[in-house]
């Protein structure tokens, strides 16, 4: 069976060394370029012709990976392009799948993670083919509809289990002072969560986001112990 040729594309010359030389150790991959910038992947891109590049998202510019992803494919539409990002990071991820990223990884996700995410896209069972175009779509019509019940969801499912907690006592009603008295917290702590819970949520306040999903009919989900 032939190798998977693999090309590294990161700004920093210890992450693309790193990367590098532990994908190289697994007797299925290749190592067959390395690029620290965009613009440097997509002359090398189309030199080497590599299998599957790991794009990095932010180099000379912050989406120097995400313009590059789209210049590649436009003239090597079968080569897989899997973007490393430091943060786990909506609006560029939307792009990045946009651009015809076929998948995206953490830079702190172990390397079984990264190992098995290039193996599944260029192997790519139905089954997976399928998820990943349903979330692609899905999420970049979340990005302009931000307010479905799908996105609530998803977003509800990224909250550690004290900030689900602490967004159900908000959506039945309790104020900061009394979630803090329930929890044996103090309110600052309180405060603390609900500014994490309304980043994840893209919201504003926490009066909007109860409002959005009590419009959403999740009560179930939130009356659950």
């Amino acid at each position: 069976m032939d190798k998977i040729r693999i090309m590294v594309v990161d700004d920093m010359q210890d992450i693309r060394e790193y990367f590098s030389l532990v994908l190289s150790h697994e007797p299925k991959f290749e190592i067959v370029g390395q690029a620290s910038s965009g613009k440097e992947a997509i002359a090398k891109a189309e030199k080497i012709k590599p299998d599957v590049i790991l794009m990095d998202i932010q180099m000379e510019t912050d989406t120097a990976g995400i313009d590059a992803t789209e210049k590649i494919l436009k003239s090597l539409p079968e080569i897989k392009v899997i973007m490393l990002s430091v943060h786990d990071d909506d609006e560029n991820i939307v792009k990045s799948f946009m651009a015809g990223a076929c998948d995206y990884v953490t830079k702190t996700s172990g390397f079984r993670n990264v190992i098995d995410t290039i193996c599944d896209n260029v192997n790519g069972s139905a089954m997976e083919s399928i998820k990943n175009k349903v979330l692609v779509n899905e999420m970049i019509r979340m990005k302009n509809e931000r307010n479905s019940l799908i996105y609530m969801v998803t977003v509800i499912s990224r909250l550690t289990k004290s900030e689900f907690q602490i967004l159900k006592l908000c959506y039945k009603g309790y104020s900061y002072s009394e979630i803090a008295e329930m929890r044996f917290v103090e309110e600052e702590t309180i405060r603390s969560f609900v500014s994490k819970i309304l980043k994840k949520a893209n919201s504003k306040s926490m009066k909007s986001l109860v409002d959005s999903l009590k419009r959403l009919g999740v009560d179930s989900m939130m009356e659950e112990d």
